[in-house]
């Protein structure tokens, strides 16, 4: 599990621990272990290293033989995989024992296409973290993109969104506004590069480029933003060390008039929970490790054809950023769609997916 996946174990475990259901993790990355520790789970096995098929060195990572003993020593009734693909990966190659019901919690629409992502026949159900309407929208006889094989599609369950997060009330709002300064007449702008592998340097310079030019013009407006560098300007507040707490996190990015984010998907969850106009950064159409096309371009143009969002290749000029941003600050029209699209097609999915894994529960109990 990384920071995405654990976000969404973290999420899912928080309803059932409401519900009296006790639960455990096994990640392996240490910062997402500290905070799962700090959401009050202390029952959480830390591993510092990830597998060989990921670390690609024959003397670097772990056995995946090593996770399915740590998992059969706590007797789980429900094995919950953060990201079915973490099979295709290395992290866990087969299901332990005494076998336990095995589902997964998946944000796209990857089963079995290609060789980096084959699926294990012992996954049960594969619970979507979106709603249905948007799975529908990226199936290739709906219009969208891709086509999964019946033996997969039988074992599809879409929730809603994992995590749904909180929605940012208008008194938080407000004091967000108020702690940075934003004048009335003034719009928020808030700018999300990625962190870690996800990260994507080149973006940063072409949004400060894109913005500069639109305060030249005249615009008024403010930019918060987190990255591995600050770059000075007057209009610009580099707020990282804020940023780091993923709370504060979505109290910036939904108190916002506009999100500039990567392709990642949970930053763009927050946009559509808080209704606030987002810009995904997407890689181009080309031939990468998963196949002819990459998961990124089909995933984030199947929201943007759904009014969910305006995406911009990330590889080209930044005047294409720009016109992009302008374009949102100007039309007021476009924004409303948006933003009506958005509360539209917002759907939690965490009381549906609890629900949806304690009824296969009792079914694989009876076989």
């Amino acid at each position: 599990m990384g920071p995405g996946e654990t976000a969404q174990g973290v999420a899912l475990a928080q309803t059932a621990r409401e519900a009296g259901i006790e639960c455990k993790f096994v990640i392996t990355d240490i910062p997402s272990a500290n905070w799962v520790v700090n959401k009050g789970f202390k029952q959480v096995v830390a591993i510092g290293s990830k597998p060989k098929r990921v670390t690609r060195y024959i003397d670097e990572g772990y056995n995946p033989e090593q996770i399915v003993r740590i998992i059969e020593m706590q007797k789980p009734d429900v094995l919950i995989l953060c990201n079915s693909k973490a099979y295709s990966w290395g992290f866990i190659k087969r299901p332990p024992k005494p076998r336990p019901l095995i589902v997964s919690l998946d944000s796209n629409w990857l089963f079995g296409q290609y060789q980096d992502v084959k699926m294990p026949e012992w996954i049960d159900k594969f619970l979507v973290i979106f709603p249905e309407k948007i799975f529908r929208a990226g199936l290739k006889k709906y219009g969208g993109y891709y086509e999964i094989k019946e033996k997969y599609l039988r074992k599809i369950i879409p929730v809603g969104f994992i995590p749904s997060y909180k929605k940012v009330s208008p008194e938080t709002k407000k004091k967000i506004r108020a702690k940075y300064s934003i004048r009335k007449n003034e719009k928020l702008v808030f700018a999300y590069m990625g962190t870690g592998i996800t990260y994507r340097n080149k973006l940063l310079n072409k949004i400060f480029t894109a913005l500069e030019v639109l305060k030249n013009k005249g615009y008024k407006f403010k930019l918060i933003y987190t990255a591995d560098r600050k770059i000075n300007k007057p209009w610009a507040i580099f707020a990282k060390e804020f940023l780091s707490h993923p709370d504060n996190f979505n109290k910036v990015l939904g108190s916002s008039d506009l999100v500039i984010s990567h392709q990642g998907l949970s930053t763009l969850f927050q946009a559509i929970r808080n209704r606030v106009p987002i810009i995904s950064n997407i890689p181009p159409k080309g031939e990468y490790h998963s196949g002819k096309y990459h998961t990124s371009f089909y995933e984030i143009k199947t929201f943007e054809k759904l009014g969910l969002c305006r995406a911009v290749f990330r590889n080209l000029p930044y005047t294409y950023l720009m016109k992009e941003v302008k374009n949102l600050f100007d039309n007021k029209k476009i924004v409303n769609e948006m933003k009506e699209n958005q509360e539209e097609i917002f759907k939690p999915g965490e009381k549906t997916a609890l629900e949806k894994i304690l009824n296969l529960q009792k079914e694989h109990e009876k076989t």
